[in-house]
C-alpha cells in the first residue's frame, strides 16, 4: 500500500515514479498495488498508523484471509460484532499482516524495500 498527498513533493515524485515501480521494481507475486492520498482516504490512514509521507506498507495476503476466514465464521456460527469488535479485529489483522514499512520517496530505497520484502510473498485472485 502506498499513502502520500497530492500537496507532498516527495509523493508527487513517487507517484510520477509509480508506473516504473509498478512495471520494473515490482515482483510479479506482488498484483495489487494501493494508493491512498491522505486528503481523501484519513481513516485509512488513522488504521495503519501512518504518522509521515510517502510511506509504503506490504501486507501478507494469506494472514488477511485467515482473518477473514474466522470472521466470516463467527457470523455464520451466530456471532454479532459492533462496529468497535470488528474494528478492533481488522486492526489486529493489518497489524498481523504487516510485513514491512517504508518512508521514503527515493526510488531506489523503495526498490530495495520492495525486493527485501516482497519476493517471496503470493497472492490468489480473493484479495
Amino acid at each position: 500500500m502506498y499513502f502520500g498527498a497530492s500537496w507532498c513533493p516527495p509523493c508527487m515524485r513517487i507517484v510520477g515514479a509509480m508506473p516504473q515501480i509498478i512495471t520494473e521494481d515490482l515482483p510479479e507475486s506482488v498484483q495489487v498495488l494501493v494508493k491512498a492520498d491522505m486528503d481523501l482516504a484519513a481513516p485509512i490512514f488513522e488504521c495503519f498508523d501512518v504518522q509521515t509521507i510517502p510511506t509504503f506498507v506490504v501486507l501478507d495476503n494469506q494472514i488477511l484471509l485467515k482473518h477473514n476466514a474466522m470472521a466470516c465464521a463467527a457470523s455464520e456460527g451466530g456471532e454479532q460484532m459492533d462496529s468497535t469488535q470488528l474494528e478492533v479485529m481488522m486492526r489486529k489483522a493489518f497489524a498481523e499482516a504487516e510485513i514491512g514499512r517504508i518512508q521514503n520517496s527515493q526510488r531506489p530505497l523503495v526498490k530495495m524495500f520492495v525486493e527485501k520484502h516482497c519476493t517471496t510473498l503470493s497472492f490468489d485472485e480473493d484479495f
